[in-house]
């Protein structure tokens, strides 16, 4: 469903958005089947080169060994400098476990969103919606997301929850 202007007041939803005064740390332990799409989010926040891509898709055999999520921690000790600093950055912002209000952090758009996955594959889930804010950023004139990753997440969301974007 698609809200015009504002952001809807819905029981039992996760909102993302970078209008709230109080947000929730949001996480990044996304399940690795969604690795690409965190991979991509940095490229488009650019935080990694194109030739970075390949690097660090190669890494998803080796996280698998640790666990069936995305290990920020585990994924700065493995990959080689200079962009486990980038991964260093990044946990300095998703170190949380989540919540109900998830921002959308300015220079990480694109992974911010990516960050709602984190809820797929968790077992005992008490969300039913997912409401993603795509107006305009102050002092910008366009949607914050790229329309590919947008529909790839929000894809992924629709396997689980109902989906609504703010327009």
């Amino acid at each position: 469903m698609i809200f015009v202007g504002a952001i809807p007041k819905l029981d039992k939803a996760v909102y993302l958005s970078p209008r709230f005064s109080k947000y929730d740390i949001p996480s990044l332990s996304i399940p690795l089947n969604y690795y690409s799409l965190f991979v991509r989010a940095l490229y488009l926040d650019a935080h990694i080169t194109s030739q970075s891509i390949e690097l660090l898709l190669s890494f998803e055999q080796d996280l698998r060994e640790y666990s069936d999520r995305l290990d920020l921690r585990v994924l700065e000790s493995i990959i080689p400098p200079p962009l486990h600093r980038v991964i260093r950055r990044i946990r300095g912002y998703f170190f949380g476990r989540g919540g109900t209000r998830l921002p959308i952090i300015t220079g990480l758009e694109h992974t911010s969103l990516v960050s709602l996955l984190f809820l797929l594959g968790l077992k005992e889930v008490r969300v039913e919606s997912m409401v993603i804010d795509c107006r305009p950023l102050k002092g910008h004139y366009e949607i914050p997301f790229d329309l590919r990753l947008l529909r790839g997440v929000v894809g992924a969301l629709e396997t689980r929850f109902k989906v609504h974007l703010v327009v």
